[in-house]
């Protein structure tokens, strides 16, 4: 998928999650999968996702990537951009019916009540905000004068188990006399099943201007084995917790602080070389 679209992509059309409904449910009203689909603005808004830096994308892209390969973390990708991101004009609108949206399927997750999931009136919930199902939260805007950097790692969550209930079906026949007696037995038995998660985390690095502050926006997305969160992306029930973008939401907000900090220490550097620059010169006779 191209680097330009992947900003977007957290957004959900409501034709794909309707058609995901067929497929979450069983005749028990009780889930079998769910959606696969979300990411850490699920639990933050834009603005809560972006930080500003006064420091070049650049420099700031290859200094998280030193820093995320020493921690042994994935790095996936890394290139200069011709393009920079700007806010859509009602990401407001559409990020506050997309959370709308997912707190009532969290609710019904969190209840296992499939029936309360697939009666949620989606497209009225984004008619009420006056937004259309394929709104966005940002525009790619090309820029030759932008300076703007990419940057994609993977980061691990960690192994998770759970315990399945799985049957063991057994044929018996047997004859006695004349007659022959012949069905199927059903035991269950307990099963552990062991699958690994892990966050895909996206940092775009820009300013528009050589005077102006560097923007950086974070998205985290969890990736499920080999398969990353996307819209009509499906999974297990028992895992709707590892796969609802929580532990991506913790994940932006320490790398924010951690730039936050970045930036105050920057500041303060600045103001330190500006006195230092300042101080009057004392000549000895």
């Amino acid at each position: 998928m191209e680097i330009r679209n992947l900003i977007n992509v957290g957004v959900m059309s409501v034709a794909l999650i309707t058609i995901m409904s067929t497929l979450s449910g069983c005749q028990s009203n009780n889930f079998v999968k769910v959606d696969f689909k979300y990411d850490n603005l699920s639990h933050m808004s834009v603005d809560e996702a972006i930080v500003e830096l006064d420091i070049t994308p650049k420099s700031l892209i290859y200094a998280l990537g030193d820093s995320f390969k020493a921690q042994n973390n994935l790095m996936l990708d890394r290139q200069k951009l011709d393009f920079f991101f700007e806010k859509s004009e009602n990401y407001k609108e559409c990020w506050q019916a997309q959370q709308e949206v997912f707190a009532s399927e969290f609710l019904s997750y969190q209840q296992n009540n499939f029936s309360t999931y697939n009666k949620l009136d989606r497209q009225g919930i984004y008619d009420k905000y006056g937004v259309k199902l394929s709104c966005t939260f940002m525009k790619s805007v090309t820029s030759n004068a932008a300076e703007s950097w990419f940057l994609r790692v993977e980061i691990p969550q960690g192994n998770f188990n759970t315990t399945i209930s799985v049957p063991n079906v057994e044929s018996f026949f047997a004859i006695s006399g004349t007659k022959s007696v012949y069905g199927n037995s059903t035991s269950y038995s307990n099963q552990t099943v062991t699958t690994s998660f892990s966050s895909r985390l996206y940092i775009w690095a820009w300013r528009e201007t050589p005077n102006s502050k560097t923007k950086v926006y974070l998205l985290a997305k969890p990736v499920n084995g080999q398969v990353e969160s996307c819209a009509g992306c499906s999974i297990g029930y028992q895992w709707w917790k590892q796969g609802n973008g929580y532990a991506e939401f913790k994940l932006v907000k320490h790398y924010k602080f951690l730039l936050e900090d970045l930036a105050e220490k920057l500041e303060l550097q600045q103001v330190i070389q500006d006195g230092e620059s300042q101080k009057p010169t004392l000549t000895v006779i």
